[in-house]
């Protein structure tokens, strides 16, 4: 099967499916949000429930608030610190 290039391009635009670039991009970019705005809350139940399982217990990074990543970093060290 000889073919030229434009030809193959032409063969390969016949038989590729289609790529619905925008809208895919859309919709990551919602359900994405989404996820970020519904799952970003504080987790204060799960630091309660081990408050009482050491002598020193410090709440950090999103159980105390939500945050960014490099807050929570920061938090545990302190935390590391003042142990």
């Amino acid at each position: 099967m000889d073919m030229t290039p434009k030809e193959y391009q032409a063969y390969v635009k016949e038989k590729a499916p289609s790529s619905p670039i925008v809208r895919d991009c859309l919709r990551a970019f919602l359900v994405g949000g989404l996820i970020c705005a519904l799952g970003q809350r504080a987790r204060s139940d799960v630091a309660d429930a081990l408050r009482d399982s050491a002598p020193f217990v410090r709440i950090i990074g999103d159980a105390h608030r939500v945050s960014t990543i490099t807050n929570a970093v920061y938090e545990g060290y302190h935390a590391a610190l003042d142990i």
